[in-house]
């Protein structure tokens, strides 16, 4: 593939990226502030996977094979940015192709999308 990683790739990566801050503070000795027992800890809001987003998108591509940008986005029920940021990851992959005049775009599977959506449904 030419992308290292290939579909993984940006997965690996954000993988890489949290445990580097593990790595690099168990290699300078710091830790991260303790909190005390009696503290309450504040809620955590569980952010959107991403992967998940993806896997919308090839999704819907699979079952309509060509869709506008923004009704694939609308389609999704992602946000702009989790959207935005899916289906660029797709578009390196070399799984989805986006074409057209800015407002115009339309969204495709490529034959390696195609491949991988129809080795999902089998």
């Amino acid at each position: 593939m030419a992308e290292q990683g290939g579909v993984l790739g940006p997965y690996l990566e954000a993988v890489k990226r949290y445990r580097g801050d593990e790595a690099s503070q168990a290699e300078t000795g710091s830790e991260a502030p303790q909190v005390e027992a009696n503290e309450p800890e504040a809620p955590v809001e569980a952010a959107p996977q991403v992967d998940d987003a993806r896997l919308k998108i090839l999704g819907i591509l699979a079952e309509r094979q060509e869709l506008g940008v923004g009704e694939l986005q609308e389609a999704s029920g992602l946000s702009f940015t989790d959207f935005g940021a899916a289906l660029t990851a797709l578009e390196r992959a070399g799984l989805v192709e986006v074409a057209g005049s800015p407002g115009h775009e339309v969204a495709r599977l490529t034959e390696q999308g195609k491949a991988l959506t129809s080795f999902q449904a089998s």
